[in-house]
């Protein structure tokens, strides 16, 4: 029982929620009541997770030798001795496989997302995480990923400004974590962080929140369904402009904890998503 709890933390279940991001295409296609399509939504949340769990395995047997000189990492189950390599590796195998058999039950395009999923987070954990840019934009990437499986599984369409606008807000909170480990921890915390410095993260974190606001506007006003959402551009920039302030002061190193630290971001981002359901489903 004791080594079923370090293959769980391993699998990192606490990082599923950003899977949800498969049911944004729900939202905006106006089918959040639409019951039949939860079955086929909800198994492509669990494969998509699955598939995430294994990626984190994967990524923590590779990191294992330097995990163990970090203060923090070392005691994480691979670099711990709690689970060894071997025992990570099977997991990951049995994660990867049960996650792409129920990818491919449900269709053809959402089993081609997840190997472009699974294709670039290897590139990130190999290669592309020791690449400034380069580690942002493919993490963002995988969000946009995400939000598309969601379309494919119930066979909407979406919105490009709301897919291009969601790969934006994830390079914001993407540069938003740099730029918290860039304060807390200085260069040491991450190989990439040594190409950044603190203006070049002030004047990208900036210009990625301008384009984010600008692309959701689009949206707004370009969709007939957005405009009924042109309430929400304010809130939207009092959530990024408050995340902004956040990071400021050195809190945005983990963004999933963010909201539980201040107050503001919680308040402005549970009123722009509660705004976007009532304004969609109710007016």
């Amino acid at each position: 029982m004791s080594k079923a709890r370090y293959y769980i933390e391993l699998m990192r279940p606490v990082q599923w929620y950003k899977n949800l991001l498969i049911f944004i295409p729900l939202i905006f296609s106006l089918n959040l009541f639409n019951s039949r399509l939860y079955p086929s939504l909800f198994l492509g949340f669990i494969s998509l997770s699955l598939l995430s769990s294994a990626n984190y395995a994967i990524n923590d047997i590779k990191d294992a030798p330097n995990d163990r000189l970090h203060p923090i990492k070392k005691n994480r189950p691979i670099p711990s001795g709690k689970v060894s390599k071997r025992q990570a590796a099977v997991l990951a195998l049995t994660l990867c496989t049960t996650a792409f058999v129920l990818g491919y039950a449900l269709n053809a395009q959402f089993f081609t997302v997840l190997v472009v999923f699974f294709a670039s987070t290897q590139l990130y954990t190999f290669l592309l995480k020791k690449i400034p840019i380069l580690d942002v934009m493919v993490v963002s990437f995988n969000f946009y990923l995400r939000t598309i499986a969601g379309a494919y599984i119930i066979n909407v369409e979406i919105s490009p400004w709301l897919t291009i606008g969601i790969f934006f807000i994830a390079l914001f909170l993407a540069l938003g974590k740099r730029k918290a480990e860039y304060i807390v921890a200085g260069t040491s915390s991450r190989e990439s962080l040594r190409a950044y410095n603190r203006k070049w993260l002030d004047q990208a974190l900036s210009t990625i929140a301008a384009t984010t606001i600008a692309t959701y506007s689009m949206y707004c006003v370009e969709v007939p369904l957005g405009q009924r959402l042109v309430p929400t551009v304010p809130l939207l920039t009092l959530f990024l402009l408050s995340y902004m302030h956040a990071v400021e002061k050195g809190v945005g190193e983990n963004p999933h904890e963010i909201a539980s630290k201040d107050k503001l971001v919680l308040i402005s981002v549970s009123s722009f998503l509660s705004s976007i359901v009532v304004l969609l489903y109710f007016f």
